[in-house]
């Protein structure tokens, strides 16, 4: 509460505090958990992660002086009539790909989720993930595989293909989202249209430059370290779990090892091929220290990005929290909604109006101007719904070393287990 220098206002204050009080109102406490509130199921499935919702408005009493900060809202359980609403996957990696064709699939209007449409955009040269691609798209009335034109370079020619409908709500998503919770998409819509002076609204993002900094400061990410060495002492059953793994954290042992040992962040230093990150004894609550997520910077570039150890320990602790059905705990944001405050965010999973896009084109520089020169110019801000939560496999500088890990192995088993039962590989 700011401090008021006239009497006058001090006594005015004082008593519509007590008229509060009298008619059996109370202010809120500074420590109390505001997310008190649980969003419905909009797919009609049940919340395989139980992510808390959008809490109530801020409270009545706050100063009129103060700007208006951006205000949360709760997912509807039903989706918006009025408009389209479109996801356009950047394509050209089909081991990926064949894990966010679950979610997507879920989320379709035909499956009783908000998406109208999903356009395929190739991003891609290779004639086999292209073929690859022509096989996925009739597994669904409601795919759409889009010309681009290879002539032109950058992910400007895709915008350009892709975004054509003014009024339209996009859903702008890499092909390597492994995971969408049921709510995310809801979230992610219903926010923006709370908030429409936003410019964009993104997801909250595991692995997605910057919010993992904002994850580790708030107590989401579990300490975790590499397999130094295989487990040469394992059945013939235990190999093949090994190779395909179950999902589930629980299974893991406990990491071993000095106990001053700590993982340096750096390329190319993947202890062996397939391994595993396993969880270290925390009874003292300090072995978050000497894991790699201790060094994330809250930045989009500078040490975070190319550092794939920084990806594996994000990838197996959330794969415990949501073995655990405790993924609240990425909700960093006291009220469901964080202000990027025109910094750079990656643009793994946002939404924007189509009219937006095409009042901006060539898109040079997506990222860039998406998130910051546009916005800020505009003083429209780019908001992250932190409810909205989704997984991000690797940024590029992260993949060569993050395939020596069994992580995609992983959310593979989870989708296969309960997001599309049964039907993957």
């Amino acid at each position: 509460m700011p401090v008021l220098h006239s009497g006058a206002h001090i006594e005015l204050a004082s008593l519509e505090i007590l008229n509060a009080l009298n008619v059996g109102l109370h202010l809120p406490s500074p420590f109390a958990n505001p997310q008190v509130d649980r969003t419905l199921d909009p797919l009609g499935k049940g919340n395989i992660a139980n992510n808390n919702s959008f809490p109530a408005a801020p409270s009545a009493f706050a100063f009129s002086s103060r700007p208006a900060p951006p205000q949360p809202t709760k997912a509807s359980s039903t989706k918006p009539t009025d408009f389209r609403i479109v996801a356009v996957i950047f394509y050209g990696r089909p081991d990926r790909v064949e894990i966010l064709d679950c979610y997507l699939k879920r989320n379709l209007v035909t499956n009783g989720g908000w998406i109208d449409e999903v356009l395929w955009a190739p991003n891609t040269e290779n004639q086999g993930d292209l073929n690859w691609l022509d096989k996925l798209v009739p597994t669904s009335p409601l795919y759409r595989k889009i010309s681009i034109d290879a002539q032109k370079k950058g992910y400007s020619k895709i915008w350009d293909s892709t975004v054509t409908e003014p009024d339209t709500l996009y859903i702008k998503m890499d092909d390597d989202i492994i995971y969408i919770d049921d709510n995310a998409i809801p979230k992610l819509v219903s926010l923006k249209l709370e908030n429409d002076h936003s410019y964009l609204v993104s997801a909250n993002v595991i692995n997605g430059a910057p919010l993992p900094y904002h994850h580790y400061r708030t107590g989401a990410i579990r300490p975790y370290l590499p397999e130094l060495t295989p487990p040469f002492n394992i059945t013939n059953s235990d190999v093949t779990s090994l190779r395909k793994p179950t999902w589930r954290a629980s299974e893991l042992p406990y990491w071993e090892g000095p106990d001053g040992f700590q993982f340096p962040l750096e390329v190319g230093n993947a202890p062996y091929p397939n391994h595993r990150w396993l969880p270290v004894h925390n009874e003292n609550r300090t072995a978050i220290y000497r894991t790699p997520i201790h060094h994330a910077l809250c930045s989009p570039w500078a040490e975070n990005q190319g550092k794939w150890s920084l990806a594996a320990q994000q990838h197996f602790s959330f794969l415990e929290s949501l073995e655990q059905n405790a993924t609240d705990v990425y909700d960093f944001a006291r009220r469901g909604v964080w202000d990027m405050g025109f910094e750079r965010i990656s643009i793994n999973f946002i939404a924007i109006w189509g009219r937006d896009v095409l009042d901006h084109l060539p898109l040079i520089d997506d990222e860039g101007m998406l998130t910051k020169l546009i916005p800020k110019q505009l003083r429209r801000p780019v908001l992250v719904a932190t409810g909205a939560l989704a997984a991000h496999y690797a940024f590029a500088s992260q993949v060569r070393d993050l395939k020596q890990t069994d992580i995609l192995s992983r959310y593979r088993a989870y989708a296969n287990d309960l997001i599309c039962p049964g039907t993957l590989p």
